[in-house]
């Protein structure tokens, strides 16, 4: 039941994939996250933008400077 309301959803391929691995992991707290294929729980939980882009905020931050002492 909850697959076709995620089928009748309004947005990409790629998104009803991710609502359909967070449904199967048990919901928002994701109790049976560890029983999904890596690649589904990587399509919840990994961020290609924010591991490209954390190099630079560190840098505007300044915390390099900690890095190094």
């Amino acid at each position: 039941m909850r697959e076709d309301r995620i089928d009748r959803l309004t947005v990409s391929d790629k998104w009803k994939q991710r609502f359909k691995a967070i449904t199967k992991a048990g919901g928002t707290p994701l109790p049976d996250f560890r029983s999904l294929p890596l690649a589904e729980g990587r399509g919840i939980t990994f961020n290609w933008l924010a591991f490209l882009l954390v190099p630079f905020y560190f840098t505007a931050k300044g915390l390099w400077r900690q890095a190094i002492v």
